[in-house]
């Protein structure tokens, strides 16, 4: 069985490279099946993402720690879906029932997106094509050399649509869960979604890159009536942090 730990080898030392090596060799367009955790069976594309995906190893702790949540039936969002691997797994936990949105603005992250819905014959996902942010209009995004990950950036290579989370909340309900994964721009999505977390009042586990995303995203939150438990810190070396956001309601 591979082992679960298997994505914390970093990838830029002699051991990363060296049991990565064989995995290179794989064509990129091969679908494979995921091999353990919360999707294990599922169909992936091999070149879509990093290979810790299809061997089930990525992001071990968040798979883990999302199957104790009690999502069937309901709605979750899943923010910056990126290729779409959590999409999939919150699509197996919420059931026939239940519904998971997406939201993606990369052209090239959404098409991954859609060829794994329809190789694992999903019809409980949707994706909206949008990012979410404090304000709709468009922005500018910058892509990188990995090619799956991008950020807001004033000098951005490409422009896409933006939505806030109120507007989105007129069409949706029952909201259970929510995801948060948008490289810098995770305040700006909180901000746009204050009437949307007051009605729904949905769990949310929350990335954050850089301290003042942090300090924003706290002030926003209390306001919002919402505490903050961190889950990991400095993800993966990339100043990344992840929280499990919970209404103070229900902490009681």
């Amino acid at each position: 069985m591979i082992n679960l730990r298997f994505s914390n080898i970093r990838s830029n030392n002699l051991i990363g490279k060296f049991v990565r090596f064989p995995l290179s060799l794989l064509p990129k367009k091969a679908v494979l099946p995921i091999m353990q955790g919360s999707g294990k069976g599922m169909k992936w594309v091999v070149g879509s993402g990093v290979h810790g995906i299809w061997l089930g190893s990525y992001e071990a702790d968040k798979q883990q720690l999302l199957s104790k949540f009690p999502l069937g039936g309901t709605t979750v969002l899943d923010i910056g879906a990126n290729v779409g691997f959590f999409s999939l797994l919150l699509s197996r936990m919420v059931g026939v029932e239940g519904k998971v949105i997406a939201f993606e603005p990369l052209p090239r992250n959404i098409d991954f997106i859609n060829q794994h819905i329809k190789l694992n014959e999903i019809e409980n996902l949707t994706i909206y094509p949008v990012a979410i942010g404090d304000k709709s209009g468009s922005i500018k995004f910058a892509t990188s050399q990995y090619h799956e990950q991008g950020h807001v950036a004033e000098n951005g290579d490409i422009s896409v649509s933006v939505m806030t989370l109120d507007e989105l909340n007129n069409l949706v309900t029952r909201v259970s869960f929510v995801k948060i994964d948008v490289e810098g721009y995770e305040a700006n999505v909180l901000r746009g979604g204050e009437t949307f977390f007051q009605t729904n009042r949905p769990i949310i586990l929350l990335a954050t890159h850089g301290k003042n995303q942090v300090d924003d995203c706290r002030e926003i939150l209390m306001r919002y009536g919402y505490s903050m438990k961190s889950i990991s810190q400095d993800l993966y070396g990339f100043d990344c942090d992840e929280w499990l956001v919970e209404p103070k309601e229900t902490l009681k």
